[in-house]
């Protein structure tokens, strides 16, 4: 699984800066309703230039197991990600396709989530959980910070499931992150950005190496 991930890509230029500046994973967004909102078309295209280099992750928000199904397989997806408020059983009906399950989670709903991932048969469990900024009327993108204290230091309810920590997270506070949260890797969009969907290369850079450093990685070449 990745650690290090910049969501919401949407062209070639950016994706290509992103894999030239070390990111292991790139996020498409499949939700009509995100200003990064991106076709199928463009990301078979972004499939053929970046080849295996980066793993390409889609971002799905409340769309039926079969619509996922279909756009993975056709836009060559590395992996999903279920971002809306999908049931847990559909982990099951995507199989085998990696996926990454995520929630916004605060101290007030992080005990039902727990109690609903410790229900699940080990086989149905996610390849990884995202954790985002709980934002009412927003499912990830807003900028804001997860509640780092409600996750930090309480590992056991994960079950072993490798944790994604996202929610506004930029090149100054993911290092702080890292730290305080000890998540498998982190993720960002807006943190990155000049305008939603655009790429900063400076931010993207300066958020990746930043990130590596983190975890302890050595530097892109």
């Amino acid at each position: 699984m990745f650690r290090v991930k910049i969501c919401g890509v949407t062209s070639i230029d950016d994706a290509e800066m992103i894999d030239a500046a070390g990111a292991d994973a790139i996020g498409l967004n499949f939700y009509p309703q995100s200003p990064r909102c991106v076709t199928a078309e463009f990301a078979s295209l972004v499939a053929e230039a970046l080849a295996d280099r980066v793993q390409r992750v889609g971002l799905f928000v409340n769309e039926p197991a079969d619509r996922v199904r279909e756009l993975a397989k056709r836009c060559r997806l590395s992996a999903v990600q279920l971002h809306g408020d999908e049931p847990l059983s559909m982990i099951a009906e995507l199989e085998p396709l990696p996926v990454v399950l995520a929630r916004r989670l605060t101290r007030e709903t992080l005990p039902a989530f727990a109690a609903e991932l410790a229900a699940l048969p080990a086989a149905a469990l996610p390849a990884a959980l995202l954790v985002d900024a709980a934002v009412p009327g927003h499912y990830g993108g807003s900028g804001q910070t997860a509640d780092w204290g409600a996750l930090a230091g309480h590992d056991h309810w994960r079950r072993g499931v490798p944790m994604i920590l996202a929610g506004g997270l930029r090149a100054e506070n993911v290092a702080q992150a890292v730290a305080a949260v000890r998540p498998h890797g982190v993720d960002t969009a807006s943190g990155v950005e000049s305008a939603p969907g655009v790429k900063d290369p400076a931010q993207t850079a300066d958020f990746i190496s930043a990130a590596r450093r983190a975890f302890g990685l050595a530097a892109a070449d």
